[in-house]
């Protein structure tokens, strides 16, 4: 059933691509995989230093994010774009310790993100604001056994910056704004994509 939902999508979304051409004066396609790093405040547990996504390599890059970027204006600067990162997409695994009893568990969590975006381009550099409809799907283990699971939906929003090193190549950086359901404090992303 997952194979036909992902070949719906990619059908979708390739039939869009071809009527947003028709429609407005420049679009690309974008391909590219991004890294993201967010300091959490939670009451009721914590997540332990030695499993924290920068000090392990495994974290990173763990998921395509596909998209459309277009410039509707006669002005090319003028950039919109929209991206998810639904189709590849793998969890993220960490140690959690909970602060009342001081036991460990094992966090798996998968955030498949519908973004769209907007920004003026500046020679090499593209800042954009960002609005993202987010599903985190947590899953919580004590000794492999699942205790809890978790679905939250929500939105964040934040700050784009991404610097054209080639016509074809982006390097970004994101910051991502507080968000109480997801206990976050703040974020930050980097990621590279590819325009076709």
């Amino acid at each position: 059933m997952k194979t036909k939902s992902y070949l719906f999508a990619i059908l979708w979304l390739l039939l869009n691509i071809f009527y947003i051409q028709e429609c407005f004066s420049k679009t690309n396609l974008t391909v590219g995989s991004s890294a993201f790093y967010t300091n959490y405040n939670n009451s009721q547990n914590k997540y332990l230093q030695d499993d924290n996504i920068l000090h392990k390599p495994q974290n990173y890059f763990r998921n395509l994010n596909i998209g459309v970027s277009t410039t509707p204006f006669d002005d090319k600067r003028f950039v919109f774009g929209i991206a998810t990162n639904r189709l590849v997409n793998s969890a993220v695994n960490r140690k959690i310790q909970d602060k009342s009893t001081g036991l460990t568990f094992k966090s798996s969590s998968k955030v498949a993100a519908d973004t769209i975006l907007g920004g003026y381009r500046y020679h090499k550099f593209l800042p954009q604001l960002f609005l993202s409809s987010v599903r985190v799907d947590n899953k919580v283990y004590y000794h492999d056994t699942l205790v809890g699971n978790k679905k939250i939906g929500t939105l964040l929003y934040g700050l784009n910056l991404s610097y054209f090193s080639t016509r074809n190549l982006a390097f970004a950086t994101t910051l991502i704004a507080p968000n109480a359901s997801l206990n976050i404090e703040y974020g930050l992303g980097f990621g590279v994509n590819f325009f076709f």
